[in-house]
Parts: structure tokens; C-alpha cells; sequence
């Protein structure tokens, strides 16, 4: 991202703001790993979006119609002792020539010069609670305006969290972020399809994950987060990142992974069969969770509201078919929807292998018995249902529930009354998409 994206993005940000207010945004801290030992530092969003600078201990300042510079950093000093140790430093001079600062000084001069640039400002955005020790500073840098107040000092007297404003701004994306944002989409699938290949029974969750980090740091690009590879039960861990375990035959594997250049991320999520091929059962969930994707991306549009794509990804299944028949009930939907939800992150399991018999048992209804063809002659249909028996399907404790069912079993209720018709009916084949219920004739 140039330099002339980042003071587009000032210039607007200072016409939301106003005048008479400032925008204080301070860079992220370093996270310490152990001991003197840290994690790849990474820039706060907000001032990555505003300044593009990527070094910790600095701290930018956006004040509108300021006489100086209304756009000023403050950064760590050049120090070569310590640019040994951890690299290179922009300083007060690159902040200015690489980062457009109107003017730059040395982050530990910021108590000095901050009071004096709030006074008179009636309004201050900040990053409120995002970083507590910073908020104290804010804190601190108004109370000494204040305490100047008989001088004639002005101390602001308003608080806005800058995300307010911010966040609003970085929805609408310039060519530039969208090129960025295409670079990382095209690398992530690049990585995925790659795990696809390489993936075999007897592999470990992080040779699935070394694959990704490959893929990334050949292209100039790193994990936008967390790389998470799940085979089998740990696919159910929403935030799994062990990645330890060993890939098993018949297992599913989750893998959560996406790339982030130059400060924009792709987020993709992909579930596949280790060994390369779907169960029946498998590929009935699969195909749920897909139709429902489709379903959600077809949401969004111009024009529809941001969330449609997410209220009608949980939706979809309740509405459409699967394997398993529709879900009546509306217990068994809300069940069902729970879920669903669920699968839409990992699959869990497969679906039932009789499910309209489970569905029906959840209903606190029978199972119904179905021929299974269109016309079947009356000595078939006794074999796939002979009287007292269950079907494929029914649980045992239904054998008894089933006697009488069929029109031809004489121990039913009204078996006199189907004994007799026996001999009307013995010749007639079955309508297979006619229920045999209690009473009720093919």
C-alpha cells in the first residue's frame, strides 16, 4: 500500500472528525513469548490503516487544521547498539520521508508534546480499552491540561472510541485493498489445494500445517492467524491448534488456514477425506453444509444486508432436502438447526443410516412402513414386510408396534375384516408411494 492511499485515508478520517478534535492511536506492544524472547510482532490494524508504519513503540496523532503538521508520529530513535540485536529502525527521518508524516519526534518526548496538542481540542478518538496502560496515558496527558485550567488552558471534554468511526471507513475497500485482498485468496487456495494433494492416512496434523506455511513465505505472505488442522475428533474443537495428532484411514480432516499480505487476510475453512475419498455418510453431511454455503453466497448482493448471508446459511438446511428426508417437528428443526450450525464450522459425524426412522422416533411417531417398488407382487411384499416383523430400520422395541400394519396381517385390529379381504386384494400389486398405515389399504 503507497503512501497516497494512507493520506487519503487521513484526509477523510480528519472530515468525519471535525476540527476541533484529535485522533491519538498508539502502535501495538509486543507480546513476549519467554523471557527475552518475543512473538513476530504485528502492527495494530487501526494504525497500520491510517500510517502504514510497522514498528512497535510509536504512537500517531491526527489533528485536524493544526498549523505544524496535522499528521505527526512518534517513533523510536535510530540506536545502532540496538539495531545489531533486532534490525533496522525508520527513525524521526524515515517517518517523515517513507511515512508522510507532516512532522515526527522521538517517542519518549510524547508526554511533553501531547499535552500541548490536545489543548484546545474540544473532542479526543481514541482506542478506548483496547490497550489499558495506553488508556492511562490519554488519562494523564488531559488531567495535565487540565490542571492549567485557571491559566486559561482547554482541556476536551469528549471521549469517542475511534473504531466508531474508523471501522465504518475500512468497509469500503479502494482498488488497492481489493488487489491485496485477491493476493491473499489466491495464495490461501493455492495452500489448500496443495494440502489436498500431499494428504495420506498415517501423516500428522502439522505436515498438513508445514504444507500452508510453505505455501505462505514462497509468496511473500504469512498466516493471517492460528493455522488449524483437525483430523477426525478435532475437527469438533472450534479453535484447535495443536495440530499434533496423526491422520486416520476414514477420517475427516478440518483445516481452518489463510494468508494475510500486507495487513489484509483471506479466511478459508475446508473439510476433505484423508484418504481422498467421501463415506455415503460423509458425503450426505458435505453436501448439506455445501448447498447451504451456495445458498449464503447467493445473499450477498448490493443492497441486502450484511448479515442475510449468515441468518439464511442456517436456514438452508431446515428448508432443503438431504439423505435422510425432511425434518418435521418444530423440535426436531431447532435440533436440527443447532446442528447444522455446527457443521457449517466442522462436520460431526455421520448422519443417521436410517433417518426417517430416527426422525420419526424424535417426533414421538411410528415408523411407516414403505414398499419398495412400484408394483411389487403380494408374495414380495410379504417378504420385504412379513407380519410381526420389523422393517430395515425400526428399532426392536417397535416389533410390536408394527403387527398390524400391514393390510395383510390377520393379527392386527379388524383382522377379520382384512382376512376377508384377502382374496379381493391378493393379486393387486403395491403402490410404493402409498403409505401402509393402520386401516388403510395399498
Amino acid at each position: 500500500m503507497d503512501a497516497q492511499e494512507h493520506a487519503r485515508r487521513r484526509r477523510a478520517l480528519m472530515r468525519m472528525m471535525g476540527e476541533d478534535a484529535i485522533a491519538i492511536l498508539p502502535a501495538a506492544p509486543h507480546a513476549v513469548r519467554n523471557r527475552d524472547v518475543e512473538y513476530p510482532y504485528r502492527q495494530d490494524s487501526d494504525l497500520l490503516y491510517l500510517t502504514g508504519f510497522p514498528e512497535p513503540e510509536a504512537i500517531a496523532v491526527i489533528c485536524p487544521e493544526r498549523e505544524h503538521g496535522e499528521y505527526v508520529l512518534f517513533v523510536r530513535e535510530r540506536d545502532p547498539e540496538r539495531e545489531v540485536w533486532h534490525g533496522a529502525r525508520c527513525g524521526i527521518e524515515g517517518a517523515v520521508e517513507r511515512f508522510g508524516a507532516d512532522d515526527a519526534f522521538p517517542i519518549g518526548d510524547a508526554d511533553d508534546i501531547l499535552p500541548g496538542m490536545i489543548e484546545g481540542r474540544e473532542r479526543i478518538y481514541c482506542t478506548m480499552g483496547l490497550y489499558p496502560s495506553f488508556d492511562q496515558k490519554v488519562m494523564s496527558w488531559v488531567n495535565e491540561v487540565r490542571s492549567h485550567a485557571r491559566a486559561g488552558s482547554h482541556a476536551p471534554h469528549e471521549f469517542i472510541a475511534l473504531d466508531y468511526v474508523l471501522h465504518d471507513m475500512r468497509l469500503f475497500k479502494s482498488r488497492d485493498e481489493v488487489r491485496a485482498m485477491h493476493k491473499a485468496a489466491r495464495i490461501s487456495v493455492a495452500a489448500h489445494e496443495r494440502a489436498m494433494r500431499v494428504c495420506r492416512p498415517g501423516m500428522h496434523e502439522y505436515e498438513l500445517e508445514a504444507e500452508f506455511w510453505h505455501e505462505f513465505r514462497r509468496n511473500g505472505a504469512e498466516p493471517a492467524y492460528g493455522l488449524i488442522v483437525g483430523g477426525g475428533a478435532n475437527a469438533c474443537v472450534l479453535h484447535y491448534t495443536e495440530n499434533a495428532d496423526e491422520l486416520a484411514d476414514g477420517d475427516l480432516v478440518l483445516i481452518d488456514a489463510g494468508a494475510e499480505c500486507e495487513g489484509y487476510a483471506a479466511d478459508i475453512t475446508r473439510t476433505f477425506p484423508v484418504n481422498g475419498r467421501f463415506s455415503d455418510a460423509q458425503r450426505a453431511v458435505y453436501e448439506i453444509v455445501l448447498a447451504a454455503q451456495k445458498a449464503a453466497i447467493e445473499e450477498v448482493r448490493p443492497g441486502r444486508h450484511w448479515n442475510d448471508a449468515h441468518d439464511t446459511s442456517r436456514a438452508h438446511p431446515d428448508r432443503g432436502p438431504d439423505r435422510a428426508g425432511p425434518a418435521r417437528g418444530r423440535a426436531r428443526r431447532q435440533s436440527r438447526g443447532r446442528v447444522v450450525q455446527a457443521l457449517l464450522h466442522a462436520p460431526r459425524g455421520p448422519l443417521a443410516r436410517h433417518g426417517r426412522a430416527r426422525r420419526r422416533r424424535l417426533q414421538g411417531r411410528r415408523p411407516v412402513a414403505r414398499a419398495r417398488a412400484r408394483h411389487v407382487p403380494d408374495h414380495r411384499a410379504r417378504a420385504l414386510h412379513p407380519a410381526g416383523r420389523r422393517h430395515p430400520g425400526a428399532p426392536a422395541r417397535h416389533r410390536r408396534a408394527h403387527r398390524g400394519r400391514h393390510p395383510r396381517d390377520p393379527r392386527g385390529p379388524r383382522g377379520a375384516d382384512r382376512r376377508a379381504a384377502q382374496g379381493a386384494g391378493r393379486h393387486r400389486g403395491v403402490d410404493a408411494d402409498a403409505p401402509l398405515r393402520r386401516g388403510h389399504g395399498p
